[in-house]
């Protein structure tokens, strides 16, 4: 595949948490996921997509049901720029915050940190460890796949595989490029930013909306700097504050340790990113 300058790998996963079991109003099946996935299939058509690629992690026990689906729109000799890769435990275990799971289980079950999060105990953030690291895994997963070299892109995003919840995100074309800083990781924001949300504990016991963490993009060597970062971040958390919290809030921690190294624009609303900065007609 030639690959041009403004082509984009957009890097999606799925791994079964058993969230479909959850005893609470989080619950959420694979078909569920799967049905707000589907909008994804069509726009990737070699068609009319170029060289932009959606490279789909997911579990194997969902495997053959994704690609059923994808094959249900292949009438007329569609072909689509979508690479699916089967992982499991042993593909987890190889991803650097993956392995700190234990970690996260232990301060999540801690009196201490019940104690400290008070009410919001009940949120998957505080009481899932496996809710929390697969949504900070989401860059080691994008830099795994730049690493291997298997895709040539420069450039990347990261897309919840549940995207399309709301038909009015769902866009015609894929992203116009140069709406992004490509110097800059880029996110969108549901609220502005203030100085409130540089209180760690302010985020945890408010949960402000604040980034939307279903969304990002960046160049190659921008991710693996902001990967590194990330980590940085994961790690005060745990081992220094023994704190448990989602993505947005230590995408927000890592915004104010190096804004420089950010770009966040103002949307005001969930997922309408794709919608919002699709390539003009």
């Amino acid at each position: 595949m030639s690959i041009t300058s403004t082509s984009i790998c957009y890097v999606t996963m799925f791994l079964d948490i058993g969230r479909a079991d959850w005893k609470n109003v989080f619950t959420r099946t694979f078909e569920q996921y799967l049905k707000d996935f589907e909008p994804f299939i069509p726009l990737f058509n070699k068609k009319t997509c170029n060289d932009d690629l959606l490279f789909v992690f997911i579990d194997k026990k969902w495997e053959n049901k994704l690609k059923e689906k994808i094959n249900s729109y292949t009438a007329d000799d569609n072909k689509f720029n979508i690479i699916i890769l089967a992982i499991d435990d042993n593909f987890m275990n190889l991803l650097p915050m993956w392995k700190t799971l234990s970690k996260e289980r232990q301060i999540m079950n801690s009196i201490d940190f019940k104690n400290t999060v008070g009410w919001r105990h009940v949120y998957p953030e505080h009481i899932f460890p496996e809710y929390t690291l697969i949504n900070h895994c989401k860059i080691d997963i994008i830099c795994s796949l730049i690493k291997s070299k298997k895709i040539k892109h420069k450039y990347y995003c990261w897309v919840d595989f549940g995207f399309f919840k709301l038909e009015k995100n769902i866009p015609k074309k894929l992203l116009d490029i140069n709406k992004f800083n490509l110097e800059t990781i880029n996110y969108t924001l549901l609220n502005h930013i203030d100085d409130r949300d540089k209180d760690i504990l302010y985020t945890l016991h408010c949960a402000p909306e604040k980034v939307g963490g279903f969304f990002f993009f960046g160049r190659d060597d921008k991710l693996k700097e902001y990967q590194k970062l990330y980590h940085e971040i994961l790690h005060y958390f745990q081992n220094t504050l023994n704190i448990a919290d989602d993505d947005q809030h230590l995408v927000l921690q890592c915004y104010f340790r190096n804004p420089s190294l950010f770009t966040m624009h103002y949307l005001g609303e969930w997922h309408s990113v794709l919608e919002k900065y699709q390539k003009l007609e």
